[in-house]
C-alpha cells in the first residue's frame, strides 16, 4: 500500500492539531519573580506553551485574563491579548509582601490556565 506525500502530511497536520488542543497551556513564563516594593512596574510574559512547555508562536488564542492577590496592580486591562503565543503585563506594589498570579480563560480557548506564578515583593 503506497500512502501519498500528501495523505502523511494530512495525518501529520492531524496528529498536531490533536497535541495542540489536549496539550497546550496558557502559563506565566517562570513560576517565580522578586521584585523591590515601590519600584517601577516589571515586565511579566504571558505565554501559550506547547506540549514541551516552549512557546507555541504560532497559536492563535488571543487573550486571557490575570489576576493578582494583595495589593499587587496590573497595569493592563483584562483581558490580555496575545500575539504570537504571547503577551505582556507589567505588575507593580508599594507593600512588602508576596502574591499569586493566577489566569482564566476569558477566551474560551478550553486550555488549560490552571500555571500560578509568585512574586515576593522586598
Amino acid at each position: 500500500m503506497t500512502i501519498s506525500l500528501k495523505e502523511n502530511l494530512d495525518k501529520i497536520d492531524a496528529l498536531m492539531s490533536y497535541v495542540k488542543s489536549t496539550d497546550a497551556k496558557i502559563k506565566y513564563e517562570e513560576d517565580t519573580y522578586t521584585s523591590m516594593a515601590g519600584a517601577p512596574a516589571f515586565t511579566v510574559k504571558v505565554i501559550v506553551a506547547n506540549v514541551n512547555g516552549v512557546k507555541d508562536p504560532f497559536s492563535e488564542v488571543s487573550q486571557v485574563d490575570v489576576a493578582v492577590t494583595g495589593s499587587a496592580a496590573i497595569t493592563e486591562s483584562n483581558p490580555i491579548l496575545l500575539s504570537s503565543g504571547e503577551g505582556i503585563i507589567h505588575i507593580s506594589n508599594t507593600i512588602v509582601e508576596s502574591v499569586t498570579l493566577s489566569l482564566s480563560d476569558s477566551g474560551s480557548t478550553g486550555l488549560d490556565v490552571s500555571h500560578t506564578a509568585s512574586i515576593t515583593f522586598s
